[in-house]
């Protein structure tokens, strides 16, 4: 009766953590997602603005001025996307090294369950 008990608690503790973990990713993904859709937004834009820009562009030396100014956002957003990209990525990777922990974390908890029950 015992050992019964003693594998309900778990497979109900287990089932805890399961959720716990699962709600933790759904949040990640949510998180993120709202920030591409941001992003999105933000790039549709500059792109309009870039293309009304262009369309208003007559003489050589706006185009060189307007040249100048593209060079230096694409800069900015060089420097600004490989920050980004190695954030993202990091966090994606402690995610999924954080799972892979408690998944072998509880991989362990049931191999020293089914050790301990074939022990006795």
């Amino acid at each position: 009766m015992k050992e019964a008990e003693v594998l309900l608690k778990q497979e109900q503790e287990l089932k805890v953590l399961h959720d716990v973990q699962e709600a933790e990713y759904t949040e990640v993904v949510r998180v993120l997602t709202d920030q591409e859709q941001v992003l999105v937004k933000q790039m549709d834009t500059e792109d309009a603005e870039e293309e009304q820009a262009l369309a208003g562009l007559s003489t050589l030396s706006q185009c060189e001025a307007f040249g100048a100014q593209l060079k230096a956002q694409i800069e900015a957003v060089r420097v600004i996307h490989v920050g980004g990209t190695r954030c993202v990525t990091s966090s994606t990777g402690n995610i999924m090294n954080r799972q892979a922990r408690i998944t072998l974390n509880v991989e362990f908890i049931r191999g020293y369950v089914f050790i301990c029950l074939f022990d006795v």
